[in-house]
């Protein structure tokens, strides 16, 4: 069915039922829950980006993810018990 809508009509699908969702992680999840959510929407993207850039080998690709995953997490765990260790990143 969405083949046959025009790109326009299916972004304007998609912002309908995504924007309820986003609004609603925004207010109603707590920081843990909403940062694995972003996490899980910028592996997303970035999955996307790495086929855009042209990186062809599913195993390439879930590398990539997989690494900037952990490095996600590892900067969330910082920031919650050694939020002094990121200032280096910052300044």
């Amino acid at each position: 069915m969405l083949d046959q809508l025009s790109p326009l009509t299916q972004r304007v699908i998609t912002a309908l039922v995504l924007a309820p969702l986003a609004i609603a992680c925004v207010l109603w999840l707590p920081s843990p829950g909403f940062a694995v959510v972003l996490g899980l929407i910028f592996c997303y993207g970035l999955w996307e980006w790495s086929r855009l850039i042209g990186l062809q080998r599913r195993r390439v690709r879930s590398t990539l993810v997989l690494l900037n995953a952990v490095a996600m997490a590892t900067l969330w765990w910082l920031f919650r018990t050694q939020p002094h260790a990121l200032l280096p990143l910052v300044y």
